[in-house]
């Protein structure tokens, strides 16, 4: 009888054992199950970024290219304004020339006039 209240202790024990075991293995893949969704979760948040980052860095492309062609366009005008200040600074001359022979025209002039 002695042997066999040992063995029910012992029994006792090991079902008591096997209990709080397998309380903690639920408590375990609960865990488990939170972390494997938080992971999914996690997972799904980084795609969507690395979506976003994708999309950011073709309008990023988009917008640089636009900024190069405006500054080409800037450029090409640059150089119109430069061969239009070069068209007037000959111009200029042009009309500096033009009054210089006048003004000898002028005293040709008055120096035929005073002949005649």
């Amino acid at each position: 009888e002695k042997d066999l209240n040992a063995a029910q202790m012992e029994i006792d024990r090991l079902m008591d054992l096997n209990e709080k075991l397998s309380s903690q293995m639920k408590e375990m893949n609960e865990k488990e199950m939170d972390y494997s969704n938080e992971n999914a979760n996690l997972r799904s948040k980084c795609d969507t970024l690395s979506d976003e980052n994708k999309y950011l860095q073709s309008q990023l492309q988009k917008k640089e290219n636009e900024i190069t062609d405006a500054i080409s366009v800037v450029d090409a005008k640059n150089e119109e304004i430069k061969a239009i200040r070069a068209d007037l600074v000959a111009a200029d001359n042009k009309y500096a020339d033009s009054e210089e022979e006048l003004a000898k025209l002028s005293k040709e002039n008055e120096s035929l006039h005073i002949l005649l």
